[in-house]
């Protein structure tokens, strides 16, 4: 039997909200998400904000880099303008706000964009944050970055980790849950390997109904999605 893999927003619902941002997170919940996939920076003065760029210009209102800007600046920028071609009063969220606005029962994806020597400065106040709001059953730490991985393991080596990579080797050298591989590389005996190996699958980047049936077929655990309404209605036809 083919198992109905979980529902995950790509930053939310980023063609119908503004990317990264709690109405975005929000409406995906609203059109049936089981969880989200949501990209983590580290302000000047160490606070984890959502976004996914490391550069403010294209969705935010304000410019440079945001490892160059304290929080309270940051948060100051408008995050739904360039969206809405208006000021919309959003906000670039911290990963406080997000944990204690959505659902607890809500799968988190949490990809961590900060490089290696901000994560080694600051890494320990994502784990603070994570066990200050419970939240350990329902966050996954994911990365490009073996190193980044690598640092996240020794900070908290309870906090499982996801490799955004199709090697299962890999993952399992770092001790990680789960696997993230780009869809189009996501095949039947990658799948196969991945679950021999008890790591779960969730491909990104997926959008199409023909990609999206495909790895439906393919029985993996989660896909990332923008079209988190249509994966939805996909998942429960079947």
């Amino acid at each position: 039997m083919i198992r109905r893999p979980l529902v995950l927003g790509h930053r939310g619902v980023p063609r119908l909200e503004p990317e990264n941002t709690l109405a975005s997170f929000r409406r995906a919940v609203e059109l049936g998400a089981d969880g989200l996939e949501l990209d983590l920076r580290l302000s000047r003065d160490g606070e984890l904000l959502v976004i996914h760029d490391a550069t403010l210009g294209r969705t935010s209102s304000g410019f440079g880099w945001v490892h160059l800007r304290n929080a309270r600046l940051l948060r100051e920028l408008d995050a739904g303008a360039w969206f809405r071609g208006h000021p919309t009063g959003d906000r670039i969220p911290l990963l406080r706000e997000v944990l204690a606005d959505l659902p607890d029962t809500l799968t988190l994806n949490l990809e961590i964009k900060a490089g290696i020597q901000a994560m080694s400065r600051w890494g320990d106040s994502l784990a603070r944050i994570i066990s200050d709001h419970g939240a350990r059953h329902r966050v996954l730490i994911s990365s490009f970055s073996r190193r980044v991985l690598e640092c996240v393991r020794r900070i908290d080596p309870s906090l499982p980790l996801a490799v955004l990579d199709h090697r299962p080797e890999r993952a399992l050298a770092l001790g990680a849950v789960a696997i993230h591989p780009h869809a189009p590389a996501t095949t039947a005996e990658l799948v196969e390997r991945a679950h021999g190996a008890g790591l779960a699958v969730h491909p990104w980047d997926a959008n199409q109904t023909p990609e999206l049936e495909r790895l439906i077929d393919l029985g993996v655990d989660g896909i990332i999605t923008d079209e988190v309404e249509r994966l939805r209605r996909m998942v429960n036809e079947r």
